[in-house]
């Protein structure tokens, strides 16, 4: 158990800073879109590229269900993520190497780590702030 949570905890810490990245990265965006898009307290996600929104799209597309089989998810993901999806949107590949984190998370743990489900519904909102309605 112990090498379980060991990885749960730094992705834990690793995914509160993740929204500070999002929020950083929509500072210097090309996309003026992204700018003052109504979010409260006046800071805007960025919208990352296109290209990158398709890759995810693709992935996170196929699989079972999330919520019927989140085990079953969490390995449809894993090795995809990995393999198919770059950029060099650092803030949203962050996320997703804590989304890879967490799916292999829940699928060492059988659907049992509670933490993992969590970070891995936080690491889908983050990617639909920057790719809306990519993840599910």
């Amino acid at each position: 158990m112990r090498t379980t949570n060991r990885p749960v905890t730094a992705l834990a810490l690793t995914l509160a800073a993740a929204p500070l990245a999002l929020a950083a990265c929509s500072s210097g965006g090309s996309n003026p879109s992204s700018a003052g898009s109504g979010h409260s307290g006046g800071v805007a996600v960025a919208k990352a590229p296109v290209a990158l929104c398709n890759e995810l799209n693709g992935v996170l597309s196929d699989g079972p269900d999330p919520g019927d089989d989140p085990v079953g998810y969490a390995l449809s993901q894993i090795l995809p993520l990995q393999q198919q999806v770059h950029s060099s949107d650092t803030a949203v590949m962050t996320t997703v190497t804590q989304l890879i984190a967490a799916d292999q998370a829940l699928y060492n743990s059988s659907g049992a780590d509670k933490s993992a489900a969590a970070t891995i519904k936080k690491d889908y909102t983050a990617i639909n702030k920057a790719c809306p309605e990519v993840a599910p």
